[in-house]
């Protein structure tokens, strides 16, 4: 059993996007978050981008 509760879900288009719901977390003052994640159409490391869009749960 885990002290973090993460939830994704994933839509496929003509690119891939993720949305994160970090939804539980054992730190005081903690509060849910949402990321979207997404690749660019760049082959190279910094290809991923992550980007906080807002307070919620799933």
């Amino acid at each position: 059993m885990s002290d973090y509760v993460i939830v994704t879900s994933t839509k496929l288009n003509e690119k891939v996007e993720e949305r994160m719901y970090v939804v539980k977390s054992p730190e005081e003052g903690f509060t849910s978050t949402v990321y979207r994640l997404w690749a660019t159409g760049e082959k190279s490391p910094g290809r991923l981008k992550v980007r906080k869009i807002g307070n919620s749960k799933p």
